[in-house]
């Protein structure tokens, strides 16, 4: 089975089990709402070395800007979409930031999550799956780069043979989330999940020239396994109308953020 046919039988897969979920809520609440989504976040991918090396790295990290919108099924069933940009880095224990080299994301999302409590509550704890198509770096890049460590072994200089390789989907599941309610509208949303890359690669060897690990070197690999933590807000509409009590309410919460 070709790459391209095996990836559009998974797309239709997807979307018709989202069909299902669909129905199904459907017939159990008539009722609908729809929201806003704003986040940041980080992930970490897994370390998944060769043993019997000279030196070894830790799990590399990522940034994520993702913008969404939420389709409520019921109070409780609640379909998703998502634009989300990420930036993966590169050899994380050695740089100041995410990676001494990095690679960028961008793709959509769908899923659909579940709502533990009534509606009126202001904590609503939540537990969803979802899957996440890039479309950007899907072609092999490889190549060579010299560094100059920032981290680990400062000043030390080393040289990156590299193999890189978007992955074309992810599959997120769990995916476990709280909602806090601010004010009637308006939620801090925080997401905690586990996924699966597909399709992609991300592998390094790495020799030193010089400093205290002169002349050794490492085969620093990545599994196709990720965390991810995403902080943001979230607003249903239709809006209500605010009223003074709420305003203070907000004015309140985002004192105690920033202090």
């Amino acid at each position: 089975m070709s790459d391209s046919l095996m990836k559009l039988r998974l797309i239709i897969s997807f979307l018709t089990l989202l069909t299902v979920f669909t129905v199904q809520a459907q017939q159990d609440d008539n009722s609908y709402h729809w929201a806003l989504r704003l986040g940041l976040g980080q992930g970490t991918a897994d370390d998944n070395s060769p043993d019997g090396q000279d030196l070894y790295f830790n799990d590399d990290e990522s940034n994520a800007f993702k913008v969404g919108a939420d389709y409520y099924l019921t109070h409780r069933w609640v379909l998703t979409g998502d634009i989300k940009y990420e930036q993966m880095g590169v050899l994380t224990d050695l740089a100041s930031g995410i990676g001494l080299k990095k690679y960028n994301m961008l793709g959509v999302g769908a899923g659909i999550k579940y709502y533990f409590f009534p509606r009126k509550w202001i904590l609503q704890p939540h537990v969803g799956a979802g899957m996440e198509f890039n479309f950007l770096n899907l072609s092999e890049h490889n190549g060579r780069d010299f560094y100059t460590a920032e981290q680990g072994w400062p000043g030390s200089h080393l040289v990156m043979d590299y193999s890189l390789k978007a992955p074309f989907a992810t599959v997120v599941a769990p995916q476990l989330g709280v909602d806090l309610r601010l004010i009637s509208s308006l939620s801090l949303t925080f997401d905690f999940g586990w996924s699966f890359a597909m399709g992609g690669h991300n592998r390094q060897d790495v020799h030193f020239t010089d400093g205290t690990v002169a002349g050794m070197s490492a085969k620093h690999e990545l599994s196709n396994m990720r965390t991810n933590v995403m902080l943001g807000l979230k607003m249903d509409f239709p809006a209500r109308h605010l009223s003074r009590k709420s305003v203070n309410n907000l004015f309140n919460w985002l004192l105690l953020l920033l202090y």
